[in-house]
């Protein structure tokens, strides 16, 4: 313990009182309270079940990158480069904001329904409609702003922005400094969406 020169008797005893204090708070944390996955066999290699990855649903305000490609490279660059998009420098398709009412406006397609539709299931309706005018017809969608914010008990409650798509618990924990010793590891974190945001709660002991 590091005690300053030139403090009178008085305050180095409250000094070595407020450390033994912080000390003994420190030492009655369980080491059981510090672990962040409970109830897993005690080896060294364990084998888990595959994750189920949920499918990320459409939502207005979502930014999506689309890019066609096809037999016509010309045709093709023209939906990559007319219509309603712009190019948000993440990637090397257009980028399309859902609007309001849940729609992007396409080259040649006019206005498209996107929101409350995967990703997957949008590539598969722009195929659809591409290739009335696109030989060999081929779609790519991607999310381009996936946001998390991370509140409770860390270290930095803040909002992140990623470029993937989809982010783990313990990276969002990453993000945000790691839980304090103020957090019970045993409970589970509650994660929402709001818009284009998840939302991942920890709650105090």
């Amino acid at each position: 313990m590091f005690i300053p020169i030139g403090l009178n008797r008085r305050q180095i005893v409250c000094l070595v009182v407020m450390f033994v204090c912080a000390a003994s708070f420190t030492a009655c944390i369980n080491p059981k309270q510090a672990v962040y996955l409970h109830g897993l066999p005690d080896s060294a290699r364990i084998q888990l079940p595959d994750a189920q990855l949920a499918q990320s649903v459409i939502q207005p305000d979502d930014m999506l990158e689309i890019k066609f490609s096809g037999k016509n490279q010309q045709l093709a660059d023209d939906f990559n480069s007319k219509g309603g998009g712009f190019n948000a420098g993440v990637g090397t398709g257009v980028a399309y904001l859902v609007d309001s009412s849940g729609y992007i406006n396409m080259y040649m397609l006019g206005k498209v329904k996107a929101a409350g539709f995967t990703k997957e299931q949008l590539q598969e309706q722009l195929k659809t409609g591409a290739s009335k005018y696109l030989l060999e017809s081929s779609v790519n969608v991607r999310f381009v702003n996936f946001r998390f914010t991370v509140l409770g008990e860390v270290r930095s409650p803040s909002n992140y922005a990623v470029t993937n798509e989809k982010v783990s618990i313990l990276e969002a924990l990453a993000y945000a400094g790691d839980m304090t010793v103020f957090a019970r590891r045993d409970r589970h974190c509650e994660l929402y969406r709001q818009g284009p945001v998840y939302l991942a709660l920890l709650l105090p002991a």
